[in-house]
C-alpha cells in the first residue's frame, strides 16, 4: 500500500510540474532552462510539458498495476525503467530542436 501511495504522489507531483511549465507559464521550471539558450520558447514549454505528462501517466499507471499485481511482480518496473529511459531520451534529443 506504501508503494502505491509513493508512485501515486510521485506521478501527481510530476504531473502537477508538467501542468506548470505547459500552461502556467512556468519554463524555468525546466532543469537548465535559460531564455538566452532557446529561440522557441513556447515550443520547449510544449514539448516538455507533453513528455512530463507522460512521465506522470506511466508512474501513475505503473504504481497502480504493482498495487493490483496486474503482471509479474518485476516485470512492472522493467517495463517502467525501460519506457522512462526512452522518454527521457526523447526529450533530451528534442530539446535540441528548440535552440
Amino acid at each position: 500500500m506504501e508503494q502505491l501511495l509513493i508512485t501515486t504522489l510521485s506521478g501527481l507531483f510530476v504531473g502537477l510540474l508538467a501542468y506548470m511549465i505547459k500552461y502556467r507559464d512556468k519554463p524555468e521550471l525546466i532543469a537548465g532552462f535559460d531564455r538566452e539558450k532557446f529561440s522557441d520558447v513556447e515550443g520547449l514549454k510544449d514539448f516538455v510539458g507533453l513528455y512530463m505528462f507522460v512521465v506522470a501517466g506511466l508512474t501513475l499507471f505503473t504504481g497502480l498495476g504493482d498495487y493490483l499485481s496486474l503482471l509479474e511482480r518485476g516485470l512492472h518496473w522493467t517495463v517502467y525503467s525501460v519506457l522512462l529511459t526512452a522518454t527521457v531520451l526523447r526529450m533530451l534529443i528534442g530539446v535540441r530542436d528548440f535552440r
